[in-house]
């Protein structure tokens, strides 16, 4: 019985619409997790992950005879030694080895002997439940971008496959949000099914480049000299058109580090197709500088008056002042060094604070408001470089592409990966959007497409 389930699920995948397919059911579970205010509850959260286990396990039974390619797996080789370090901060270890690799933890399990009795064995993590729930995570997120990355790479004749549930998503949620600022009861500020705007700005920021990059590729796809076909013209009108809400709705959130990442986002990615492809500096410095005036000038033009006294009143916001925010990182920084090694364990960060903390003493501070930080404080200073090394590699796979890349349409996804990328490391200094599994779901789909034809140049 087992033999033939296989044989039919061979079979099947060798159908041209499986792939597809796929795509539609991992994309229903993003849309799941962005209805549910990101994900951010355990239960739905916990759903969308038995979905992605599901799907992963039914594409590789199918594809158990054509595996992932050794290029693929030498990049993937990073995801599962992340996997190891937030594993090993789980694993029962002998207590007097825990002392001597986490001092700080050595001192908490000390200072518990009284009520607990004697340790014989002992977690890195502070917090090991909750360690293992972020661990069950990030192993979700990993297996979509290996999924995102074997579907998209299977879909080479259709590079823009996998993106169009992403730009549905965006597209959804930004009319959502819209509908909210010009309704009498919405408040005047977008922000979607999420229930913190910034969030809602780090996804559709994300997801901004690849609207403006789609119809850049249909126009260069059909270019000629002597005249454009309408078809083409009518589509990358629509795709801008479509850009231009996803925009208005970030403007309209009033997210201060979300309209900036999404003008410095398309900058750096306008100055990225320049070079792509070009062996000479000299040529790309007078564009390089007409794009940079376009993007000062939508700085001064773009934003509404709310959005401009927001930029006034720099030192506070409704979700934390300025003051108390530097001081959290402060704070911070005092975790990161008692525990620079291994950290304090994924998910501890609240419980672990709570010895350095001096700001918000009547409130719970649970996130750092940036995601590098915070990432320090609980993966340890050799697991936040090795999520920048992660985050890199996936940066020059996707530059790589769109240099050497002879197709309007891998190039311009390509380069549409390197702006959304771009935009949420910038945003990840001054919030955490990789703590909202919606979001850090759409950035592991996007590391997947970054990626996904990197092996073939």
């Amino acid at each position: 019985m087992a033999e033939r389930a296989q044989a039919a699920l061979r079979a099947a995948a060798a159908h041209p619409t499986v792939a597809p397919a796929f795509v539609g059911a991992l994309a229903l579970t993003l849309f799941y997790a962005v209805l549910r205010d990101g994900g951010v509850e355990p239960k739905d959260w916990g759903a969308c992950l038995i979905a992605v286990g599901a799907l992963s396990a039914a594409w590789w039974a199918a594809r158990r005879r054509n595996p992932l390619s050794l290029p693929h797996a030498r990049v993937g080789l990073l995801l599962p030694i992340l996997m190891g370090v937030g594993a090993l901060q789980v694993i029962p270890l002998p207590a007097a080895v825990v002392g001597i690799v986490s001092p700080a933890r050595g001192e908490l399990l000390t200072g518990a002997e009284p009520v607990m009795g004697g340790w014989r064995l002992a977690t890195l993590s502070a917090a090991p439940a909750a360690s293992l729930e972020k661990l069950v995570s990030l192993a979700g997120y990993v297996l979509v971008v290996l999924l995102v990355l074997d579907i998209s790479s299977r879909l080479a004749d259709y590079p823009w496959a996998p993106v169009l549930p992403l730009l549905a998503i965006a597209v959804f949620e930004a009319v959502l949000g819209l509908v909210q600022a010009y309704s009498a009861s919405g408040g005047g500020i977008a922000h979607g099914t999420y229930v913190n705007r910034n969030h809602y700005s780090g996804l559709l920021e994300m997801c901004l480049p690849f609207a403006v990059m789609y119809g850049a590729a249909v126009l260069r796809r059909n270019r000629s000299r002597h005249r454009t076909p309408a078809g083409p013209a009518l589509r990358a009108s629509a795709a801008w058109a479509l850009a231009a809400v996803i925009l208005l709705a970030i403007i309209h959130s009033l997210s201060r580090m979300g309209f900036i990442a999404a003008l410095a986002s398309s900058f750096l990615m306008g100055l990225a197709a320049l070079r792509a492809g070009k062996r000479s500096r000299w040529r790309a410095w007078l564009p390089a500088a007409v794009l940079g005036a376009v993007v000062v000038l939508g700085f001064i033009f773009l934003p509404p008056d709310q959005l401009i006294l927001r930029f006034g009143d720099i030192a506070s916001t409704d979700e934390i002042s300025a003051d108390t925010r530097l001081k959290v990182w402060g704070d911070t920084t005092r975790l990161i060094s008692a525990y620079p090694l291994v950290g304090c364990g994924l998910g501890a960060y609240e419980s672990c604070l709570k010895r350095y903390k001096t700001a918000a003493l009547l409130n719970t501070v649970d996130f750092a408001h940036n995601d590098y930080l915070q990432l320090a404080a609980e993966l340890g200073l050799p697991g936040l470089c090795l999520v920048l090394a992660v985050g890199a590699g996936l940066l020059a796979s996707a530059w790589r592409t769109a240099d050497r890349s002879a197709g309007a349409d891998e190039r311009y996804r390509s380069l549409a990966c390197i702006g959304a990328l771009a935009a949420i490391s910038l945003h990840s200094f001054v919030d955490f959007n990789l703590y909202i599994p919606a979001n850090a779901m759409t950035l592991a789909w996007i590391g997947g497409l970054a990626q996904s034809r990197a092996e073939v140049y």
